[in-house]
């Protein structure tokens, strides 16, 4: 059986990639052409913050208190979108707040890649064929 291949992209956006979606949500649209996937891929997502500290309620400042950041929207081969807002009860998310606070939104895609004679299958990627750099944070390796 050859084994499978995938490729793995990473990466963040902008803290200024924040948009104002409804007067208490926020998204934002992240772009993964640059990763160059075959198929669409699977992806996988945290939002962080550079401002929130001990302050964690009662604040629009703090992505702990938001959802919403690991849902994908319209995503595909070169992208997707991320809506978020805060728990029931919290300040309001709004643009100003994130661009401000750093707020970036950390995700990586993994999607499957043409099987090769090379190397062998294994959990997790015990193949001993050489990881190979695609560029742009995209790593390719047959697992």
């Amino acid at each position: 059986m050859k084994p499978i291949n995938y490729q793995v992209c990473c990466g963040s956006s902008n803290p200024g990639s924040w948009n104002q979606f409804t007067s208490n949500s926020v998204y934002t649209d992240v772009n993964t052409g640059g990763c160059q996937f075959n198929n669409d891929p699977y992806y996988f997502s945290s939002i962080t913050d550079k401002a929130c500290g001990g302050e964690l309620f009662g604040s629009g400042r703090c992505t702990a208190t938001g959802i919403g950041a690991e849902a994908h929207y319209s995503a595909g081969k070169s992208g997707f979108r991320v809506y978020t807002q805060p728990i029931s009860g919290q300040a309001a998310f709004n643009y100003a707040t994130s661009r401000a606070n750093g707020w970036q939104l950390n995700w990586c895609g993994v999607s499957t890649m043409a099987p090769t004679q090379e190397g062998s299958a294994g959990y997790p990627c015990t193949s001993h064929t050489p990881t190979t750099n695609l560029g742009s944070g995209c790593v390719a390796h047959t697992c």
